[in-house]
C-alpha cells in the first residue's frame, strides 16, 4: 500500500468514527473527509485551525441574540474575510474544508460548516437549514425565526423572502408545505449533501476514483439508499475493481430483492463471479 493509500485509509477510519458518534461530529467528519480527498492534509490540523480561527471572538455573557450574531458576522466575514466563491462553483476542491479554510472562500454548504463550527466554539448554537440548492443557517431558538447566508457574507434573510424564492424556483406554482424547506437538518444531512456535491464534481471532471470515494461515504452515511449501492458497483466495475464491484452488487441483491433492475444486476454479478473464478 502506498503512503497516499495509507493516509486515505486512516482518514476514512476517522471519518467513520465521526459519523458514528451521537451526535455526529460535524467538524471532525468534514476535516477527515477533506484529508481523504487530499492525503497531504491532516484532519487534526484542520480542527486546530478552526480553534485558531475562533480566537478573538468574544461574546459578552447574556448578550442579546442579535448582538451575538452581529459579533459573529463581524468576526467571520469582516475580520477573517470568508466569502462565497462564484468562480469555482463546480471545482471539487471547494467542497473540501481544507481549501475553504486556506482560501477563505467556498460553496454555501462548506461556509455554513465553518460558520456553525466557529459559532459552536464561541458558545453560539447555530442550526443547518437544508434550503434547496443553497444551504443556509439559523440561530437556534431565534424568535421570530431568521436565517443567515454565509455565502453572501452573513446576509440576514427572513422567512417570507425564502418563501418568495421558493415560489420563483417553482415557476410560480404553489409550493406545498414550504416550511419543510426551512426546517433544521442534522449534521448527517450536511455531510450527505457535501458528498453528493463531490460526487457530481468528480464525475464532471471524469475522476471516477474520486466519485467512488464520495459514493462509498454516502453508503456509510445512508446504508439503506439503494441507488448508491448500484452506482457504487457500476463505477467499481468500470475501473476493473471486480471483487469490490461484486460486493456492492451482492449487497444490492440481498437488501432489495424487489428492485426493478434486479435481473440486470444479478446478471452483472454472475459475470463478475465467473470472471473471479
Amino acid at each position: 500500500m502506498s503512503d497516499e493509500d495509507d493516509a486515505r485509509q486512516r482518514a476514512r477510519q476517522r471519518f467513520v468514527s465521526a459519523i458514528q458518534a451521537r451526535p455526529v461530529r460535524l467538524d471532525e467528519a468534514a476535516a477527515w473527509l477533506a484529508a481523504e480527498e487530499h492525503p497531504q492534509t491532516d484532519g487534526d490540523d484542520l480542527l486546530a485551525l478552526l480553534d485558531v480561527l475562533t480566537e478573538g471572538l468574544w461574546i459578552p455573557p447574556d448578550s442579546p441574540l442579535t448582538e451575538q450574531i452581529a459579533r459573529l458576522n463581524q468576526h467571520v466575514f469582516i475580520q477573517l474575510k470568508f466569502s462565497g466563491d462564484r468562480e469555482h462553483y463546480l471545482d471539487p476542491r471547494y467542497s473540501c474544508l481544507d481549501t475553504v479554510l486556506q482560501e477563505r472562500r467556498g460553496l454555501p454548504i462548506l461556509l455554513c460548516v465553518v460558520y456553525m463550527e466557529i459559532a459552536r466554539r464561541a458558545g453560539i448554537d447555530i442550526d443547518g437549514i437544508g434550503f434547496p440548492g443553497h444551504f443556509l443557517v439559523s440561530p437556534a431558538g431565534s424568535d421570530p425565526k431568521f436565517y443567515i447566508d454565509p455565502f453572501n457574507e452573513g446576509r440576514v434573510v427572513r422567512t417570507q423572502q425564502l418563501y418568495e424564492r421558493l415560489q420563483r424556483m417553482s415557476d410560480g406554482k404553489v409550493v406545498a408545505n414550504p416550511g419543510r424547506y426551512l426546517a433544521t437538518v442534522p449534521n448527517h444531512y450536511l455531510l450527505v449533501r457535501i458528498c453528493n456535491n463531490l460526487k457530481g464534481a468528480h464525475l464532471r471532471t471524469q475522476d471516477v476514483e474520486g466519485a467512488i470515494r464520495a459514493v462509498e461515504r454516502l453508503v456509510l452515511l445512508e446504508p439503506n439508499h439503494r441507488d448508491e449501492w448500484r452506482e457504487l458497483g457500476l463505477m467499481r466495475n468500470h475501473l476493473g475493481r471486480h471483487a469490490a464491484a461484486a460486493e456492492a452488487f451482492q449487497t444490492y441483491i440481498e437488501r432489495w430483492p424487489d428492485a426493478p433492475d434486479l435481473e440486470r444486476i444479478r446478471g452483472l454479478l454472475d459475470e463478475l463471479t465467473e470472471g473471479l473464478g
